[in-house]
């Protein structure tokens, strides 16, 4: 079984939704981030296995990103998706970058930090600030 199918559909929904209601419990605003594609490599060559493995399937992580763009329509005002699959697919080199993303799979710390300050930082501000009375509600005091 895996993503695509009903029940694994309906249990990783299920998942992510509880996880919503978790950390929504107290108002704060929820961040998912989408997935970019998977191609299982070897991380000392970097090239892929001969035999693909089945991780690397474009349509389960499709399939995963349908599921958390869900969530905004099922938890309205309490979680914002930002599509960083997207984004880097639009990058330079594209989502499945070997510059960045080595062994295919994760982000290196150089990915990490471009990402982190081309693309989800100024995101996350920008939610921040378009969302003045949630965010002054949860600055910490002044000294």
């Amino acid at each position: 079984m895996h993503l695509g199918d009903p029940a694994v559909d309906n249990a990783v929904r299920a998942e992510l939704l509880d996880a919503v209601d978790v950390l929504s419990a107290r108002e704060a605003l929820v961040v998912w981030l989408t997935h970019p594609e998977i191609e299982v490599r070897d991380p000392e060559t970097g090239a892929a296995p001969v035999k693909a493995y089945p991780e690397s399937d474009a349509a389960r992580m499709t399939r995963f990103n349908e599921l958390v763009r869900e969530l905004e329509a099922l938890r309205p005002g309490k979680v914002v998706v930002l599509d960083v699959a997207g984004y880097l697919r639009n990058s330079s080199g594209g989502e499945l970058n070997p510059l960045f993303r080595p062994d295919g799979t994760h982000l290196d710390a150089e990915g990490s930090l471009r990402l982190a300050n081309d693309f989800v930082g100024p995101e996350v501000i920008r939610l921040y600030q378009g969302n003045s009375v949630r965010a002054a509600s949860h600055r910490p005091p002044a000294d």
